[in-house]
């Protein structure tokens, strides 16, 4: 980006690249993934996956009564498609989801991540990243 003042500019149909996935960087992920529902969140997570998924807002929505993610199920089939993940596609976004999206963003990004299970800062960067290249 151009840099102004200390931040950039994000250009038109893009991203920030924050390493914060709210609710901008969802519907755009929604989108690539030819979601039916562009709404911005990420429903029916249970609370012991906040235990790692760090770098998220309040459009993530963690609840015990949590019945998965419709989008979250298309990136687990993605990623069984692309890196054979061996993921049960259950629209939860848990330690093993973290684990195949940063094999996925290391192969197909050359990311460098470290493989922890943790959505922090750099696994949501690299999202982002991914996200952007198929804007």
């Amino acid at each position: 980006g151009v840099s102004l003042s200390g931040g950039t500019v994000t250009p038109p149909g893009k991203i920030a690249e924050d390493g914060i996935i709210g609710a901008d960087t969802i519907v755009h992920w929604q989108k690539v993934l030819g979601a039916p529902t562009l709404d911005g969140e990420i429903s029916g997570q249970l609370p012991g996956a906040e235990d790692y998924v760090w770098n998220v807002t309040s459009d993530w929505v963690f609840i015990s009564t949590g019945q998965g993610s419709d989008t979250v199920k298309l990136w687990q089939t993605l990623l069984n498609k692309e890196i054979d993940a061996g993921l049960e596609v259950d629209g939860y976004c848990g330690e093993q989801t973290v684990i195949a999206t940063q094999k996925f963003l290391n192969k197909v990004l050359n990311a460098g991540l470290e493989v922890d299970g943790i959505l922090g800062y750099q696994t949501a960067l690299y999202l982002q990243k991914w996200i952007n290249k198929q804007l």
